[in-house]
């Protein structure tokens, strides 16, 4: 059991969030940058909590979402304790508005369905 995986979305989400605020708004370039630095953040944190078993691996995952959360809580610039609120959806193109919800829905329905059939395992 690991309690630090919202540690992996809150880095990820705040990658997107801090690249729009600077102007950023193209899926094609905030999403995998998301996915790089929750990736990068994973590696970082699972080379250190697999050394450990049992209830140690749940207290030092656990840990690490904290820290992580102190992190981007004191980062005042990005909004701190309030938080960053983004000012609209990533731009996709391709004839793709994600402004609706709809929209939106069906965008991250075929992601994440190609996501199962290329990678089933998963």
């Amino acid at each position: 059991m690991s309690f630090g995986h919202a540690a992996f979305f809150g880095a990820g989400a705040y990658v997107v969030a801090i690249l729009m605020l600077h102007g950023v708004s193209s899926a094609w370039v905030t999403w995998p940058a998301a996915v790089a630095v929750a990736a990068s953040a994973a590696l970082a944190i699972g080379a250190i909590s697999l050394r450990t078993r049992g209830v140690y691996f749940i207290m030092i995952t656990l840990a690490f979402a904290q820290m992580v959360y102190y992190i981007f809580v004191s980062l005042k610039v990005y909004g701190g304790d309030d938080g960053l609120p983004m000012a609209g959806r990533s731009l996709v193109g391709l004839g793709l508005n994600l402004k609706s919800d709809v929209t939106f829905y069906y965008v991250v329905l075929a992601i994440f369905t190609q996501r199962s059939i290329f990678w089933p395992g998963w």
